[in-house]
């Protein structure tokens, strides 16, 4: 199952959610391309895997932008932010997205209510 949200700024500034799951964490693993150096992802990052990605745009269809792939449990992840100028997003604020989306996985998955939200 996959499911995907996204959220336009009139600064021309877009945040993205990718998920998908899988139907066991090994497919899930074995699927997750997660090589990234401790330094770009930060202590203690969200998840099981985490991997920072950087998009240079050029196309013009493609905004330049980063963010996270990421995978918890059974569902990879995929969290990004594209702008139009070159202003340079928070990284926490991109991290504290992140980890969101990874804590309302492990609130699914658990079998509890998912109560986090981004505003």
């Amino acid at each position: 199952m996959a499911t995907s949200a996204a959220m336009d700024t009139a600064e021309g500034k877009k945040l993205t959610v990718q998920l998908i799951s899988l139907r066991s964490e090994k497919e899930a693993a074995k699927l997750f391309r997660g090589e990234t150096d401790p330094a770009e992802v930060g202590d203690s990052p969200p998840g099981d895997e985490i991997r920072r990605v950087y998009a240079a745009g050029g196309d013009t269809r493609l905004l330049p932008g980063e963010g996270y792939d990421v995978r918890q449990g059974t569902v990879i992840g995929r969290v990004r932010y594209a702008y139009r100028e070159r202003t340079d997003p928070l990284a926490e604020r991109l991290r504290s997205v992140t980890a969101k989306v990874v804590k309302r996985i492990q609130q699914i998955q658990s079998g509890k209510n998912a109560t986090v939200s981004l505003q």
